[in-house]
């Protein structure tokens, strides 16, 4: 005699649940707590993804609706994601091979960082930044503007305003000219100040900026003008090289940096190869001071940046973890006001008390 199909309980795995069967007791069949899992269809552009949806559920409430009871029998549209950065987010969360230890590329993770940010995945949020992690200040400074990642935004800006290789045109095009006249003032602020003369006087200026704009001049008259900015856009306009050859020197001797008012009338090529020539005749004459502390330099980036970091720090703040009130408050505790949650090195120096607001942003509690 065949044995009685068991019954499956829909009740809790530890309530188990007898029926009796033309007067046997059948088999009792209970769900795993971890092992049963409910999928879910998920259409992301043109393909269809059937996946566990527990990590999903238990990652972000975004994912909440996926709790309803008739979410298995039909497909669910992920609009405004891309198949490619899903599939990346699968590969970290489902792993297909063994051993479970996913290895993704800079690309992948920069798809995993756009959606658990997306969807307020903090965990994988944070491993992504980790892996992250050696990317090039360009890079990290566009994903942090993208993301709220503030240490990213203050440690790229820092870098670009320090590196010994000045700012490329590529630069300036991917940060804007705004941010590219802010990171070359703070840059030719290292050099110890000199006394700006004309352009005619100058045999390191001239040969300067002979080497470095010598395709940009041609053979022509001269001619005077009182703004530098408006005489070279002059001279381009009417082909005369000796007044295009006395702006450009003009600025490559003076002793400010371009402005943002000029940079936006030269445009970007003609303001990055003018602070270029700058860094190279400063370079030259031995002019640069390198500090022995970073501390100037982050000050300086911090003053230029103030703005931009408080907005960021701002989007960032969505992502932050909850407090852990079972740990013991540590005797001090630098609170992130609108960069990094590391003090800097005056902050250090200075040993700031309870309250008392450092030049960096932070703010100091006890």
């Amino acid at each position: 005699m065949a044995s009685p199909e068991p019954s499956v309980s829909d009740d809790t795995p530890n309530s188990p649940v007898t029926e009796e069967i033309l007067g046997e007791v059948a088999n009792v069949v209970v769900k795993d707590e971890q092992y049963y899992m409910q999928f879910v269809t998920l259409l992301v552009e043109d393909t269809l993804f059937m996946v566990p949806k527990h990590l999903f559920t238990r990652s972000c409430n975004f994912f909440s609706w996926m709790s309803d009871e008739d979410v298995e029998t039909k497909s669910h549209e992920l609009e405004g994601v891309s198949k490619t950065d899903f599939q990346a987010l699968l590969k970290l969360i489902y792993p297909l091979n063994l051993p479970l230890e996913p290895v993704l590329s800079e690309s992948e993770w920069i798809s995993v960082l756009k959606l658990s940010s997306l969807w307020t995945m903090i965990d994988l949020r944070e491993r992504a930044i980790d892996s992250l992690r050696s990317l090039e200040s360009i890079q990290k400074v566009l994903l942090a503007r993208t993301y709220g990642i503030s240490t990213w935004l203050h440690s790229g800006y820092v870098d670009l305003a320090s590196r010994n290789a000045a700012l490329s045109i590529e630069d300036a095009h991917s940060l804007g000219l705004e941010t590219a006249v802010k990171l070359i003032d703070i840059r030719e602020r290292r050099y110890s100040s000199h006394t700006a003369g004309h352009g005619g006087q100058s045999t390191t200026g001239k040969s300067i900026v002979d080497a470095e704009f010598s395709g940009k001049i041609q053979d022509v008259q001269t001619v005077n003008s009182g703004d530098i900015a408006d005489m070279l856009l002059w001279a381009k306009a009417v082909g005369n090289a000796q007044s295009l050859r006395l702006a450009y020197i003009d600025f490559v001797e003076r002793s400010t940096a371009i402005t943002l008012e000029e940079a936006l009338k030269l445009g970007d090529e003609t303001t990055i190869n003018i602070s270029q020539a700058r860094e190279k005749l400063q370079n030259s004459l031995g002019r640069l001071i390198w500090s022995l502390e970073s501390v100037s330099q982050e000050l300086k980036v911090y003053d230029a940046f103030a703005e931009e970091f408080a907005t960021i720090a701002n989007v960032g703040a969505l992502y932050a973890r909850a407090p852990d009130l079972n740990q013991e408050t540590q005797t001090t505790v630098p609170v992130r006001d609108h960069v990094s949650m590391i003090p800097c090195s005056y902050c250090r120096k200075k040993k700031l008390g309870k309250g008392k607001k450092c030049r960096c942003g932070l703010t100091v509690l006890r």
